[in-house]
């Protein structure tokens, strides 16, 4: 399970305010410090807000102050992973222009080093680099938490010590270490232990609203977890409709889709039999994922029968519309050939009553 980071907006209006935004972090210039900056951009969700808060900081800052460069790099990062369906695909090229001014001007700062480290080994995934400066880091017994925690996030999965160091930051006073170690556990007891999961998807949410974080991936996440692992869709779609609050993101549909599928299924499958309710409940589950792989199907069934029970030919020809989708999209799942038969066939006496 990856985090989920992009958030869906109206287009134009993003492509406008990216490039707003990236303007204002190429210009150098409310006075905070650059750890309150950095802490305002660790919590950033994409929205205008916070990105203005921090270039107001810049403003105060020496043009060429290394924290400057890093400041303007870090949001650029920023700009990047919550809007790249629209921020200039350049973003991230402008982004190492001033982590390579920041080293250039300050090649032994620990926080140089320290978030050049992140940048490399998180954003362009370039482990040699990242290994470079988290060496320099190492050298520095001051910088021990962060040594450690850089080496936490470019651990590979399935090591042993990256769960042991995300135990140790999921204790952290420090949001994002908590948070990324958090996410990190959610990942490695994702199959294997439900409970835990549940204890850190919590331990998370809570953590966001201590720091005020309004981050709406996280409750996607949450919602994610209870929909295909603990089958709880009441307690989903309350995590769902937060997230909305936060911001529009396209999974919340398809999760919102998810659960009304699942219901569907229940009304054709379970042990009490509702097709009037299946029908209602599938045709909702495909307007809000038009490619769901099963629905399709599913609510083909339940239209085929509702429509036999009724004597509903409207619903009969919907059963085979529906179908004819589903083979197009998975023709390896069910049972198509012997519905559409029916179907078919249902069609058949239909016609010759005309």
């Amino acid at each position: 399970m990856k985090t989920i980071i992009n958030i869906f907006l109206i287009s134009c209006f993003l492509f406008c305010c990216s490039q707003t935004l990236i303007n204002a972090a190429e210009n150098p210039g409310s006075k905070c410090s650059f750890t309150e900056a950095m802490t305002l951009l660790d919590k950033c969700n994409g929205k205008n807000e916070i990105f203005k808060q921090v270039s107001e900081c810049i403003k105060n800052m020496e043009a060429n102050d290394p924290l400057t460069h890093l400041l303007k790099g870090r949001m650029l990062v920023k700009i990047w992973f919550t809007r790249n369906s629209t921020a200039p695909l350049n973003t991230l090229a402008k982004a190492e222009q001033h982590y390579k001014k920041a080293i250039e001007l300050a090649p032994e700062n620990y926080e140089v080093n320290y978030y050049c480290a992140l940048f490399y080994g998180e954003a362009l995934k370039n482990k040699k680099k990242a290994e470079k400066f988290l060496a320099k880091l190492n050298k520095n017994p001051l910088s021990r938490e962060g040594a450690l925690y850089l080496k936490m996030l470019s651990l590979p999965d399935g090591n042993s010590e990256k769960e042991s160091l995300a135990c140790h930051f999921s204790e952290s006073s420090i949001f994002i270490r908590k948070h990324n170690a958090l996410e990190i556990l959610i990942e490695i007891y994702w199959e294997k232990d439900h409970n835990l999961v549940e204890m850190a998807y919590k331990e998370l949410l809570k953590n966001d609203k201590k720091y005020n974080a309004s981050w709406p991936w996280d409750y996607v996440n949450y919602a994610s977890f209870l929909i295909y692992q603990k089958n709880e869709y009441d307690k989903a779609e309350k995590m769902i409709k937060i997230s909305r609050s936060m911001g529009r993101m396209g999974l919340q549909d398809i999760y919102d889709g998810e659960i009304a599928y699942r219901r569907g299924y229940y009304c054709i499958w379970g042990s009490k039999r509702d097709f009037k309710k299946a029908i209602k409940l599938l045709e909702k589950s495909i307007k809000l994922n038009r490619k769901h792989l099963y629905a399709y199907y599913h609510l083909a069934v339940a239209c085929y029968y509702q429509g036999m029970t009724k004597g509903s030919q409207e619903l009969i020809y919907k059963a085979k519309k529906y179908l004819k989708i589903q083979m197009k999209l998975n023709p390896s799942y069910g049972e198509n050939d012997k519905y559409l038969a029916m179907i078919n066939k249902a069609i058949a006496q239909i016609e010759k009553r005309k």
